[in-house]
């Protein structure tokens, strides 16, 4: 066997070793870098989830001063008056902006049936100062309820009639003088109510009403409220469906006698609304809107020695039926928004010195079948409020341009009415009522609040006022029941947003957090409910 032996062993092993060692060392550069890497990617991590925890916590903590903001304002204050709601924390700035506020019923549960004797309400109720509603039904049952309360203060049946009207309240000494437009009594004939009259009913603030006499028609149909004399403050004026417009004694001890009348126009044209009444140094100063089908007019009357003596010319429309009237205020002068069936709209003023004066008129572009309301809305704007028969709510400003409008959908057949916030309730014939309101900061109008619902049309129109820390708003339904629906807590969509521009989010500021919550209830006004939250990109 022949055995070859290679020169320099040693070197030959030492190149081995070194290969393997390099070989090992790029291994190991690989595992080095690939553990830097993900150490670095986790950092990278580490850091976006940092960045990302101090902004939601900076968003949220100006979510929640908007939430601090609305537990300590009462319901009947616009959202539009709340402090703005920012913050400054981790080093950031972060705006809370309110995309939409109302109030509501807690968890709505729908509305509370009055208790009544199942009769249609079709005539508008009246706010008994300080704090009754008083509204009457087709079979001649008159309620009264204070403010919040299911159940009647009292209640009284002109037997044998229907309600024919809205009926009015005037102080009388200690007690009340209720006016009461009351078709065909039959039952009363006695009691000098030949056929249509108005009815004198006298309580007080504490007790319940009896009837006490008989104001008699002989014309027609008493279809407006009556209004109380100013310069002769015991008495009443009124206007029925054949044009004539009466004066009689509302005391409790007057016996209702009759001191004077007057055919407005001799043409049966309809009184559509109160008279208004202004008084001067020795007589009243009564208006009167009247309409027929074909157009409208407003009268001037003087009264005095039981005589009505017409002054000037009536002020005319070529509008079809007027609907209603909104005064902008008791004294003089003062502005009156008419509406009428054709959508017409018609702004009067009456100076100081009674004059009238035809300021603008306009259109709709819907039939309209309710008055109008005027609101002295926050801010100090002046809004008149109009329902069509289009399901749109306007918003119209003392010029009579639209300011803003919301279509709810279904006919809106009565007026709308304004609570001290500048939010809007309409009863539709849906039988809901319906909450619009303008979102802090905007024109424009937005769905707040749906309330139902009663099983036909509203026949009256919305009346809201304040009941304690509440707001109450009552309508009269064709299906025999008043509703009441006791708003007692705020329901409000809030985004908030990282900024610079503090205290408005910029657009396109990524990202924003929205909320939607309830504050408040009957029994706690902090009371908070969380219905919904998320971050989101718009």
């Amino acid at each position: 066997m022949k055995i070859v032996l290679f020169g320099d062993r040693k070197r030959r092993q030492r190149g081995g070793v070194l290969s393997g060692v390099l070989i090992i060392t790029a291994f190991l550069s690989i595992i080095a870098g690939t553990v830097m890497t993900e150490v670095s990617s986790h950092l990278l991590i580490s850091r976006s989830l940092v960045t990302k925890v101090t902004t939601e916590a900076t968003t949220t903590s100006a979510v929640e001063a908007a939430f601090n903001s609305l537990q300590g304002t009462p319901l009947g204050t616009s959202c539009s008056d709340l402090p703005p709601a920012q913050v400054t924390l981790n080093g950031q700035s972060a705006a809370a902006m309110y995309l939409s506020c109302a109030a509501v019923m807690k968890g709505n549960p729908g509305l509370i049936v009055l208790s009544s004797n199942s009769h249609s309400f079709e005539h508008d109720a009246t706010h008994v100062a300080p704090d009754d509603y008083l509204i009457g039904d087709s079979s001649g049952y008159v309620y009264d309820y204070t403010f919040g309360m299911s159940t009647p203060r009292w209640s009284l049946q002109l037997k044998g009639g229907q309600i024919s009207g809205p009926s009015m309240a005037m102080p009388d000494g200690s007690q009340i003088s209720y006016l009461v437009p009351v078709s065909s009594p039959n039952s009363q004939k006695k009691q000098k109510c030949r056929n249509d009259c108005v009815a004198l009913l006298t309580g007080s603030s504490s007790g319940p009403a009896t009837l006490t006499c008989f104001m008699d028609i002989n014309s027609g149909t008493v279809r407006a409220a009556p209004a109380s004399g100013q310069h002769f403050p015991n008495l009443t004026f009124f206007g029925d469906d054949q044009g004539m417009l009466f004066a009689y004694v509302a005391t409790h001890d007057g016996n209702c006698e009759p001191q004077g009348s007057v055919d407005t126009l001799g043409d049966e044209q309809r009184v559509v609304a109160a008279p208004l009444v202004f008084p001067s140094s020795s007589s009243d100063q009564i208006y009167v809107l009247v309409s027929d089908d074909s157009g409208a007019k407003f009268v001037r009357y003087s009264y005095s020695s039981s005589k009505f003596t017409q002054v000037g010319s009536p002020l005319s429309w070529p509008f079809a039926s007027a609907s209603g009237i909104a005064v902008e205020r008791a004294g003089l002068p003062t502005r009156a928004a008419i509406t009428f069936a054709d959508g017409g709209v018609s702004m009067v003023q009456i100076g100081a010195d009674f004059s009238l004066t035809l300021l603008a008129s306009g259109g709709l572009g819907t039939n309209v079948r309710g008055a109008p309301y005027w609101c002295h809305c926050p801010g100090g704007a002046d809004l008149i409020g109009v329902g069509g028969d289009n399901g749109a709510i306007y918003l119209l400003n003392t010029n009579l341009t639209t300011s803003s409008s919301y279509p709810i959908g279904p006919q809106i057949s009565t007026a709308p009415a304004a609570d001290s916030a500048g939010d809007w309730f309409a009863g539709a014939d849906d039988g809901n009522i319906y909450e619009v309101v303008h979102p802090p900061g905007q024109s424009n109008l937005v769905l707040g609040a749906i309330f139902g619902q009663a099983n036909e049309e509203f026949g009256t129109s919305a009346l809201v006022d304040s009941c304690g820390t509440e707001i109450c708003v009552y309508l009269g339904s064709t299906d025999g029941h008043p509703y009441l629906a006791r708003l007692d807590a705020r329901k409000a969509d809030v985004v908030a947003c990282i900024t610079s521009a503090a205290p408005t989010c910029e657009p396109g500021v990524n990202p924003r957090l929205w909320a939607r919550v309830e504050v408040g209830s009957g029994a706690d006004p902090k009371v908070i409910r969380v219905q919904g939250w998320s971050y989101y990109s718009p």
